[in-house]
């Protein structure tokens, strides 16, 4: 799973063109691809926090933060979103994550960018072209007043110009630096890089001067760039702050995960159940592989495997069972790549014929230094067999648009048994101008003629425009379920001239699915654009699917009837709960249970507590005899 680095070099062509052409609205209709200027999953961290805290005081230090001690490390494997608060100080803006980095040296990279910890570009103005600081990642205090320059005190980190993100212009003085405070509370810079690189290089800064060398010693990343959106991207990774050490001191002793699992599916993320279980064989890959890398020069291997004592495991997150336990092995030489495979038993899954919601989860014993770099030694994955389809990973790193109003935009599916279409996801993003209740057209197509304007419409309806809400995709409806069968393509015609922008999914490559009509003309989005996939998502099943709780989906027209009121919220620790619930189950957004509790429903008295859980953003899920209803929570500490 290594990425080449082709797709880059195209970013030097595209995106100038493209940055100016959405700075100003052209009179002629254009397509555009654009960074995404949003991302509301960042502002989780909002009520976290509410401000970046620098302290430059050397005596005076603020009763929570956290004084750490050398060695002092984090490659990002065990956050998610928002880096670690013991190790980092909070609301710096960058995002923890496995969707912009190529091949790093772990599992998750921290990306700077022009978004915001709230989710929002640092510049909302009109002027699109500002530059300036943008993220920044600093540490918590590092007591270092025991240590002298002598004892070669090193700090090592691994960096990468764009990634699968907006490269970085050093002509324009987009950078990346480095800073440590001194005992005076002053920030030195001490490392800077403009130039590109297209892999994660290394970099080993030693820590020379006594005035660094003292009980609250800091450092911290800063990226410069546009501050108009996910622009001039930097990616950091496995970063090592410790004593003893050397400019040659690139060996660890570390077998480390570096990406996400592959999917079970062959073709898609997620699909309707009614469309899995009669073809699991049609449907699945006879294997499910990730790659380690042993970052040691020791000329002993390392081994990553699974005893019995200690089995991975195939989960359904509805309900918490546990589907499969099964093991892996894989040994691995210094300073090299191997793959770790599982050929799942999918004979297990046979019997099914309901929603499922399946975690694969890899937790498997390593011989590698555990305690520095235990968190990348375990890593999941997920698949949604519910009532959709959906070729993307659930992230949009870019969009698509166009000003063209007769434009429409149209995306491949294919059915194994005929079934009702009832709606279509669509990651509709406010990029340029918030289109927000503005009349468009859902629609599904038979055919559509390549080169020619004429097409077979199977279904159209007129709807209002919605974008996605704490991150969460909005569903458009048709009035009735509609009949489909075999080949069929789900999108929407944009009927006004303005941009209109749609997720793309860089890490996912379905651009053969991808279809557009131009200025009255079908064109196909392969071999033009990028490798990608749009966020839409058919929606299936009207009455004939049992209802399950989306945890990526939103809840479809017919469970509205029951209704959940759950106050405060947000949270400091307890919530209570007012409707006719008899069951609830609170998910992280790891997809994993973490509050399981069962009621009367005609208890007047409802409620329940997050205590042992960390400040963030939840998914609760109420059922009851009416029905289900799916909640967002906050809790905050």
């Amino acid at each position: 799973m290594y990425f080449p680095f082709l797709m880059r070099n195209l970013f030097f062509f595209f995106f100038p063109l493209l940055f100016f052409a959405i700075s100003s609205y052209a009179q002629q209709p254009q397509i555009i691809i654009s960074p995404i200027t949003t991302d509301p999953s960042r502002g989780i961290s909002l009520e976290q926090t509410k401000s970046f805290r620098t302290n430059t005081s050397t005596t005076a230090l603020d009763i929570t933060d956290t004084i750490l001690n050398l060695p002092f490390f984090d490659d990002f494997a065990e956050s998610n979103i928002n880096p670690n608060p013991i190790k980092w100080k909070r609301n710096g803006g960058t995002y923890i994550n496995d969707n912009y980095g190529i091949n790093p040296p772990s599992y998750n990279v921290a990306t700077f960018d022009g978004i915001d910890y709230k989710g929002n570009a640092y510049n909302r103005t009109t002027s699109s072209a500002i530059k300036g600081k943008a993220d920044e990642l600093t540490s918590s205090f590092i007591d270092l007043s025991s240590y002298l320059p002598s004892d070669s005190v090193y700090l090592s980190f691994f960096w990468q110009a764009g990634g699968l993100g907006d490269l970085p212009e050093p002509i324009e003085s987009d950078h990346f630096s480095l800073e440590f405070k001194d005992s005076s509370g002053k920030w030195q810079e001490v490392w800077s890089i403009e130039k590109d690189s297209s892999a994660f290089t290394e970099t080993l800064i030693p820590i020379l001067d006594q005035k660094y060398f003292f009980n609250n010693f800091q450092f911290r990343f800063l990226s410069y760039g546009l501050l108009s959106g996910s622009y001039d991207v930097w990616n950091l990774d496995y970063i090592l702050l410790d004593k003893g050490r050397s400019k040659a001191d690139t060996n660890y002793f570390d077998l480390a995960i570096v990406n996400k699992p592959s999917s079970l599916l062959k073709h898609y993320y997620a699909m309707p159940y009614k469309q899995f279980f009669p073809f699991i064989a049609k449907e699945t890959n006879t294997s499910v592989q990730f790659d380690v890398f042993n970052h040691s020069n020791s000329p002993n291997p390392m081994l990553m495997n699974n005893p019995d004592s200690l089995p991975n495991h195939l989960i359904d997150e509805y309900t918490g069972t546990v589907l499969d336990s099964f093991g892996i092995s894989v040994i691995s030489s210094s300073k090299t790549y191997n793959t770790a495979t599982w050929a799942p038993d999918y004979s297990k899954l046979a019997s099914f014929d309901k929603p499922l919601y399946l975690k694969y989860i890899f937790t498997p014993g390593v011989t590698d230094d555990t305690v520095l770099f235990g968190a990348n030694n375990s890593v999941s994955n997920q698949v949604i067999l519910d009532n959709y389809y959906a070729y993307d990973d659930g992230t949009a790193e870019f969009a698509f648009a166009t000003n063209d109003d007769k434009a429409e935009v149209a995306v491949n599916y294919s059915l194994n048994t005929p079934d009702s279409l009832i709606g279509v996801y669509i990651d509709f993003l406010p990029i340029q101008n918030n289109l927000e209740g503005k009349t468009f057209e859902i629609k599904a197509w038979k055919s559509v003629n390549l080169g020619h304007g004429d097409e077979s419409v199977i279904v159209s309806q007129k709807v209002k425009l919605k974008y996605a809400e704490n991150g969460v995709l909005p569903a458009f409806y048709f009035d009735t379920p509609v009949p489909i069968s075999g080949d069929f393509f789900i999108g929407f015609a944009q009927l006004i001239k303005d941009y209109v922008f749609v997720g793309l999914d860089f890490n996912t490559d379905n651009s053969s699915k991808i279809f557009f009509k131009f200025q009255n003309i079908w064109n196909a989005y392969q071999g033009q654009y990028f490798p990608a996939s749009f966020l839409i998502r058919p929606i299936f099943g009207g009455n004939n699917y049992i209802p399950a709780p989306p945890i990526l989906a939103v809840t479809p027209k017919t469970e509205k009837e029951f209704s959940v009121t759950i106050f405060p919220n947000p949270s400091t620790g307890t919530f209570q709960i007012k409707g006719a619930v008899n069951k609830i189950v609170v998910y992280n957004l790891s997809g994993l249970v973490v509050k399981e509790l069962s009621f009367q429903e005609e208890d007047s008295a409802k409620s329940f507590n997050l205590d042992d859980q960390p400040s963030g953003l939840y998914i609760a899920r109420f059922s009851g005899s009416n029905g289900l209803d799916v909640k967002r929570i906050s809790l905050i500490k």
